[in-house]
């Protein structure tokens, strides 16, 4: 588990009733729609909040905010998937979250080998990834390392994904750079099985 947790998970009986309906649209979204094959663990064993929602409950008005676009960015997603989590385990290995890291090798397990999930996981691009993916790689790579994103892959993406992925492509990084510092603000562990 490494240091202490920062924010003590909250139970969903001692929540606030701005807390309570944060945590059920959580719930309702995360539980049945977006992990609907629980490849990663949510809650602990009594129920209260793990990984960027547990921050996001302690501060409801600004949590619900980032919840709201996290949700949107579900909702409205044209990338598939398996780019959508190229692009998100890139962010993720690059701030080094953990949990992010390991929330997105689960759900990455159903579209790509094990291998190619440690690769993404550890911060390399696979050799097997198809074009598309690779370019995913290399664009999120580029984003999260700093500065303007090159004109080259910038013309590339559009070419390939049509300017309005890739402007999706651009606010996926940007969201998922967003919970990767909250994550790591908190010192957001890895749950242990029991959670």
């Amino acid at each position: 588990m490494g240091s202490r947790m920062r924010l003590q998970p909250v139970p969903p009986e001692q929540l606030t009733p701005d807390q309570r309906e944060l945590y059920d649209d959580v719930v309702d979204n995360i539980v049945r729609t977006l992990d609907d094959r629980n490849s990663f663990i949510t809650r602990d064993e009594n129920g209260a909040l793990l990984g960027p929602w547990n921050a996001w409950i302690h501060e409801p008005v600004v949590g619900s905010a980032m919840w709201h676009l996290s949700k949107v960015m579900f909702r409205a997603a044209k990338l598939p998937e398996t780019l959508r989590q190229v692009a998100i385990l890139t962010v993720g290995s690059q701030y080094k979250a953990a949990y992010e890291v390991y929330a997105h090798s689960g759900l990455s397990r159903h579209y790509f080998s094990q291998e190619q999930v440690a690769a993404l996981a550890s911060g390399s691009a696979p050799e097997d990834l198809s074009p598309d993916e690779t370019l995913v790689y290399r664009i999120s790579k580029a984003l999260v390392s700093g500065g303007p994103l090159p004109d080259d892959l910038y013309a590339q993406g559009v070419q390939v994904l049509g300017q309005s992925m890739l402007s999706e492509l651009i606010f996926l990084v940007s969201l998922y750079a967003l919970v990767s510092v909250n994550l790591n603000g908190f010192n957001v562990p890895v749950p242990t099985q029991g959670s």
